[in-house]
């Protein structure tokens, strides 16, 4: 159980990096302001902490838990959705990091289209997973045992990840598009 709650407070400590890289990255697109320092000072951090929160949640789910007595039509809808979106994220999160470069090198092609779709679902996936996880972080940490509460910072998680989602992912296709396509044209 202790390991849970050590996961518990990397999650959220995790989940605020994601929000302070997201939001200083959207800014400097929207901006066409590029600092790689801040990129470094705030991207290896966010991806160590990703990395060690997926390796501790590994541990809890098939150390932790008898994984061979848990079957998937047990476990709910919500659950299932935690770690698809967590696989999903932690898939993708290599052609992210690389993404920039990657995406300047096919700039007009297919790939360039396969790479942005790829970056759009890495967004959802990455967002979808803070706002069914969320909450789940501070019931661990007992914290939270209040369900009307649990349900009102879900809420407030769907609508701020909703958000985030929607804007980071318009901006940054679109700043792609004219830093990379219009040299193409």
């Amino acid at each position: 159980m202790r390991l849970k709650k050590w996961n518990a407070r990397l999650s959220i400590l995790t989940t605020v990096f994601l929000f302070i890289h997201t939001g200083y990255k959207t800014v400097t697109y929207l901006i066409f302001y590029y600092n790689p320092m801040m990129a470094y000072i705030l991207g290896y951090p966010l991806a160590v902490l990703i990395v060690l929160h997926a390796i501790l949640s590994g541990v809890c789910v098939f150390a932790l838990h008898d994984s061979k007595s848990v079957t998937y039509a047990k476990l709910n809808a919500r659950t299932l959705i935690q770690r698809i979106s967590a696989v999903t994220a932690l898939l993708l999160t290599p052609l992210h990091i690389f993404s920039f470069g990657l995406l300047q090198n096919s700039a007009g092609s297919f790939f360039y289209h396969m790479l942005e779709i790829c970056g759009v679902l890495f967004f959802g996936s990455i967002f979808c997973h803070v706002c069914v996880s969320f909450s789940n972080a501070f019931i661990t940490l007992g914290l939270l045992q209040d369900m009307k509460k649990k349900k009102m910072i879900d809420m407030i998680m769907y609508i701020i990840c909703t958000l985030a989602f929607i804007s980071v992912s318009i901006i940054i296709v679109k700043t792609h598009g004219a830093m990379m396509l219009s040299e193409v044209i």
